[in-house]
């Protein structure tokens, strides 16, 4: 469970004078969990049948507790050629190569603006390329696993929404009277230093992340239209316990009645293309924000062939949608691609955050 920042978000609003900054390139460093997910020994759990006369069947105790390996997570990635991720600007593709290292020479930049990004981005030669990187000139990747694209050039490329600084002005010079409420704009110098990477420019093919073809494709799991599946583990997530720490949370912010009340459940299935194991995700939220009280949780299942599910991990991600569930190093357990539109995260299901991008926005106002 993660609780909603709401109560910070009322403090947030004295500051006077900063700006708020949201996203940025890379994942924030994460805090040691005090358990780990739970995963071990979890009793399969399944819907309750009617008798012939209608009534209830009694629940049939379960004695035989399901061995249940643990959730081993992915490990970390030395190469950047494995998993990479993707973004779009101007009818290009891009796959980001670093955030931290800058070309030694660029060419002329143009400013875009597309759906509120600006954007600037500057030609560089595969020569101006710190060494390292200078392998990826003309390699091919597949796209989200399925679309093959080329490298065909590189490129610096800075990215930001939201509002623009305000220009200095000098409001004792007479000749600038009357030109104080003309609104700030971007421009290529302001975007120029927000939020640089080093990119390689595709020939074809969108998406989110992608993987050279010098490695073994990812398996990619398949969305399944699965109802029943979907409705246990709904059940599951949401049952009643005398311990209820999101109740407690819930109620301690302000929250009316029960929590699950003011959930928003979102379910899905996928299928692992070389296992063939069927996995279900669960999450149960409420933003909240400014004040108000919210909640996040999510948890993952798997499902054995009768239509029962195995809780096997309870994860931090209750506020994030799931882009892809894909298998990136082949182990059998998958991996979550979070997020959507300008921002996206790889995750696993031992609640560790591998690599993230995003767009930076930036607002100069308190936010409620």
């Amino acid at each position: 469970m993660r609780l909603s920042p709401s109560y910070l978000a009322l403090a947030g609003c004295a500051v006077v004078g900063g700006y708020l900054l949201i996203g940025g390139d890379e994942a924030p460093a994460q805090p040691e969990r005090a358990a780990p997910p739970r995963s071990a020994a979890i009793p399969a759990l399944s819907p309750r049948l009617q008798s012939v006369d209608g009534a209830p069947e009694p629940e049939a105790e379960i004695d035989e507790e399901i061995e249940e390996e643990e959730m081993r997570g992915l490990a970390p990635l030395e190469d950047l050629a494995e998993f990479a991720f993707v973004f779009s600007l101007d009818g290009e593709s891009y796959v980001r190569l670093s955030s931290e290292e800058r070309a030694l020479a660029r060419g002329t930049a143009r400013l875009i603006e597309e759906d509120g990004v600006y954007a600037v981005v500057a030609p560089v030669t595969t020569a101006a390329l710190p060494a390292e990187l200078r392998a990826w000139a003309g390699r091919t990747v597949l796209v989200d696993g399925v679309c093959r694209a080329r490298v065909v050039g590189f490129a610096e490329v800075s990215r930001i929404s939201g509002e623009p600084p305000e220009p200095d002005r000098d409001d004792t010079d007479e000749a600038d009277a009357g030109e104080d409420d003309a609104p700030a704009t971007w421009t290529i110098e302001s975007v120029t230093d927000a939020n640089v990477v080093l990119a390689a420019r595709l020939d074809d093919c969108t998406g989110t992340w992608a993987r050279s073809t010098d490695y073994s494709p990812a398996a990619v799991a398949a969305k399944l239209d699965a109802p029943e599946l979907e409705a246990t583990a709904r059940k599951e997530l949401l049952a009643r316990s005398d311990f209820d720490p999101t109740q407690e949370a819930w109620a301690k912010e302000g929250g009316e009645g029960d929590w699950r009340d003011a959930a928003e459940v979102v379910t899905h299935v996928y299928q692992h293309p070389l296992t063939g194991e069927r996995w279900v995700f669960a999450q149960a939220r409420h933003p909240g924000g400014c004040g108000e009280p919210g909640f996040g949780m999510m948890a993952a299942y798997r499902a054995s062939a009768d239509g029962t599910v195995r809780r096997v991990a309870d994860l931090e991600f209750g506020y994030d949608d799931i882009a892809e569930v894909v298998d990136v190093d082949g182990d059998g357990q998958p991996e979550l691609v979070l997020g959507g539109g300008n921002s996206a995260e790889l995750v696993d299901l031992a609640n560790k955050h591998y690599d993230s991008i995003s767009v930076e926005h930036r607002y100069y106002g308190c936010g409620c």
